[in-house]
């Protein structure tokens, strides 16, 4: 087994989704075991074989030690169901919402919605749902994480609503972060939700002022 099966299952599924379901179900870890199944998911079309292996990626992440782990994990298998669209996307979302309110740390709840909010971005009623759950954890947030966090959403936000990026851009105390942020927010660079597959990137395109 690679150090890193997820991108051996990434290879497979190009042209043979069910040799690559087989692989990734095989993997011995939870965590890679899920998003592996998440990226067999992505290449699947028969709706039936989708919600299968949809199924075996949950229970993977389920399995994983904590509320931070088990719903950050979710986050590719929900945006897997997002990208999909034809799939009803809110009972699995709301699973991980009551999931991760058993997090006490606000900064681990915060650090796995955030992933979340960006995995169901483009369905607009379901992240509104995430963002209040989102907001709420990093409103109670004392770290130094808080600034970038908040930044980092200014961001995802304002590629669709420029207003609420910059007024959430405003509430991060370290002036050099805003300042940053909202430059990047007038040039247009960076903006929008990062993908998961095949890896955990910004796109090309949101790298690239317009």
């Amino acid at each position: 087994m690679p150090l890193d099966p997820r991108k051996k299952t990434w290879e497979i599924a190009q042209t043979d989704p069910a040799a690559a379901s087989r692989f990734a179900a095989a993997i011995p870890d939870e965590w890679y075991r899920s998003q592996a199944l998440a990226m067999v998911a992505w290449h699947t079309k028969s709706k039936p074989s989708f919600l299968r292996i949809v199924k075996e990626a949950l229970t993977a992440a389920k399995k994983l030690p904590g509320p931070n782990r088990r719903v950050s994990c979710s986050a590719w298998i929900i945006r897997a169901i997002a990208r999909r669209g034809n799939i009803d996307l809110a009972e699995t979302v709301q699973e991980s919402l009551l999931d991760i309110e058993k997090e006490e740390n606000p900064v681990r709840r915060a650090d796995a919605l955030f992933l979340v909010y960006e995995a169901v971005f483009s369905v607009v009623d379901v992240r509104e749902m995430v963002f209040a759950s989102l907001w709420r954890s990093i409103s109670e947030m004392k770290s130094w994480k808080k600034d970038r966090l908040l930044s980092n959403l200014a961001l995802t936000i304002a590629v669709d609503d420029v207003d609420r990026a910059v007024d959430i851009t405003n509430t991060i105390a370290k002036l050099t972060l805003r300042q940053k942020t909202l430059e990047s927010i007038r040039t247009e660079e960076w903006l929008g939700p990062h993908e998961f597959f095949p890896h955990y990137t910004k796109p090309v395109e949101a790298r690239l002022v317009r």
